[in-house]
């Protein structure tokens, strides 16, 4: 696997760009590839390429570390053996 940061002054777009790269936020105009799929029509193929850590937790504190790997895993379709 590979580690990317995505560094800039606060309100470069940042945040905004990765919403839109991973499907939380859609793009009013323009195109945008992720590893050669469009984010418009290959969404599914995208996020099983990429994670995202955010700056804020985004765990569900009343369940164990292993439980919210779990239901991330499960929520972007990820093999059970990963």
């Amino acid at each position: 696997g590979e580690l990317f940061g995505f560094l800039g002054p606060n309100g470069a777009g940042k945040t905004t760009t990765i919403q839109m790269l991973i499907g939380l936020l859609k793009p009013t105009d323009g195109t945008a590839l992720v590893n050669g799929y469009d984010i418009h029509e290959d969404l599914p193929n995208i996020k099983e390429l990429i994670g995202v850590c955010p700056q804020e937790p985004a765990v569900f504190k009343h369940l164990s570390g292993k439980e919210n790997i779990a239901l991330f895993g499960n929520l972007h379709l990820m093999p059970k053996d990963e």
